[in-house]
């Protein structure tokens, strides 16, 4: 009968509903720099639901403490409010529900992310929340407004669990081809986000779906295994309004395999390079997709490091982890990027109860394989992954952050993996490596970078200077500059003002820093 009355409330009078998106990254052990960024599905939906003309607004409450998160709850008067929660901040998004519902027992919560995979089970147990969507959100959160609005029905939206009485429903599956349905850029969504960071609008998803079926990961059952991407001119469109409306000069390419299609791979370095976009970037990919092809265009287009999902070394583990990993093979694609000036970044995955050799093997290979950096992380606990088919859900309603797989094994072997990492810094690129084939931005950064740590910075300078000469309206090459001058070189406000011009136009920023410095 409760549910009768807000929906006939609602009904009446959400005509014209606020809607607010909210993310709460994690605040105890998961917290770190990263997790505070807000997770680019939210703003794909907040996207698609102004698109649609919902009044909608996106607020980051990661950097608030607990008296700012509740004051600011009691202060928003939406009807409607959209919670991103997957694990790590799990129990901050429950949190959040229950305080809106304590506020205003007839506002609508609705959960979404990797949890609602959980979705029955959530509902029985916290009444706080109205609604959970489970894989992609964008076209469910549009038909859960049309419902309140009384133009839909519940049972027709697809992805969704909801209440019917005293049952749980959940409705069919869905997943929406064209992904650039979704797709925005910066400046559309700019005037509708609070509280976030322009550095979270680097972070860029290209695509959705892996072709891998990784046992510990939940990708699968989120977005399936088969990719769908967004065209190429749009990602361009997107780099292009970056840097016109944030002046930015770095990227990050998110997506859970960039590297799958080559095709595409080298259709966007090549657009980035021929368009001259002059950007550095980063990004994520198995290293198995690694050919010479593709490391050179990477440098062309100025990727300056490649993220590899290497995990573990050890065969038992990777059995586990539903991985096979040729050795000799990633040692070769290793190399081929660090012939291209890319640098190779490690992802591992420790705490699976391994042996003193398994974790040597791994050790070793960050030490002598060539990687610069990486991290590591403790083997987690998902729900939809095959990994957590035996785990009671119970697991993941209690106050916990994450599950590990075995804590005391992580502990134990982290400080190994930051050893490890701390030494692989070391591995400078050589100047044979400098020097083969290279003729890229990435080419002139291990230059300067290699030169410097020789303390050559004369000859760094000039290296720059004639760059320049070539290119000067590469922001790139006098970004580079500044980070190796002292301050109190006279030179650094000439370059300080170049950057400026080239990265933000008429919205000098860097200039108004520079009217009060003593140079």
């Amino acid at each position: 009968m409760l549910y009768e009355l807000l929906l006939l409330w609602f009904n009446m009078l959400i005509m014209k509903a606020s809607v607010s998106l909210l993310y709460r990254g994690p605040q105890r052990e998961c917290k770190n720099e990263f997790s505070k960024l807000v997770p680019q599905g939210l703003f794909n939906i907040l996207y698609f639901l102004i698109k649609h003309g919902v009044d909608a607004k996106l607020y980051n409450l990661s950097e608030l403490s607990e008296k700012e998160l509740k004051s600011f709850l009691r202060d928003n008067s939406s009807d409607i409010f959209f919670i991103s929660s997957f694990f790590g901040n799990h129990w901050e998004s429950i949190k959040i529900a229950m305080f809106i519902k304590s506020l205003n027992n007839k506002a609508v919560t609705v959960l979404g992310g990797p949890i609602s995979l959980y979705g029955n089970e959530i509902l029985k147990r916290f009444d706080c929340i109205d609604f959970l969507v489970y894989g992609e959100g964008e076209f469910p959160a549009l038909k859960i407004i049309d419902f309140l609005k009384g133009k839909d029905r519940l049972n027709i939206i697809p992805n969704l669990f909801y209440r019917k009485g005293s049952h749980i429903v959940k409705t069919e599956s869905y997943i929406h081809h064209n992904i650039d349905d979704f797709f925005f850029i910066p400046s559309e969504i700019q005037p509708y986000i609070n509280f976030v960071q322009p550095e979270n609008l680097e972070v860029i998803i290209t695509s959705r779906g892996c072709p891998f079926n990784c046992s510990f990961c939940s990708s699968p059952a989120i977005w399936g295994r088969k990719l769908r991407t967004h065209h190429i001119s749009l990602i361009v469109k997107y780099l292009k309004d970056l840097r016109a409306s944030l002046g930015s000069l770095f990227f990050s390419i998110r997506d859970d395999n960039f590297l799958a299609n080559k095709k595409r791979v080298i259709e966007l370095c090549k657009k980035i390079s021929n368009e001259k976009l002059f950007f550095m970037f980063n990004l994520q990919g198995s290293a198995k997709f690694i050919d010479e092809e593709t490391a050179h265009m990477l440098s062309l287009a100025g990727c300056n490091q490649v993220q590899m999902g290497i995990e573990n070394l050890s065969v038992r583990v990777q059995l586990l982890f539903n991985k096979k990993i040729n050795i000799q093979d990633l040692l070769k694609n290793i190399k081929l990027l660090r012939n291209y000036c890319i640098e190779p970044f490690g992802y591992f995955i420790t705490g699976v109860d391994e042996t003193d050799d398994e974790l040597d093997e791994n050790i070793r290979f960050i030490e002598t394989s060539g990687i610069v950096s990486g991290v590591v992380s403790p083997l987690v606990l998902y729900p939809g992954t095959s990994l957590a088919e035996q785990l009671r859900p119970d697991f993941f309603a209690e106050k916990k952050e994450i599950i590990y797989f075995s804590k005391k094994s992580y502990q134990r072997n982290l400080s190994y993996f930051s050893k490890a990492f701390q030494k692989a810094s070391r591995n400078l690129f050589t100047s044979e490596e400098i020097n083969y084939k290279n003729d890229g931005i990435t080419r002139t950064i291990a230059l300067v970078t290699y030169l410097i740590s020789k303390n050559n910075h004369k000859e760094a300078i000039r290296l720059l200077k004639k760059e320049i000469s070539k290119d000067s309206e590469n922001p790139v090459l006098y970004y580079l500059f500044t980070e190796i001058l002292p301050p109190s070189d006279s030179a650094v406000k000439k370059y300080l003002l170049k950057l400026d011009k080239l990265l933000y136009g008429k919205n000098s920023y860097i200039k108004e820093m520079l009217n009060g410095a003593q140079l």
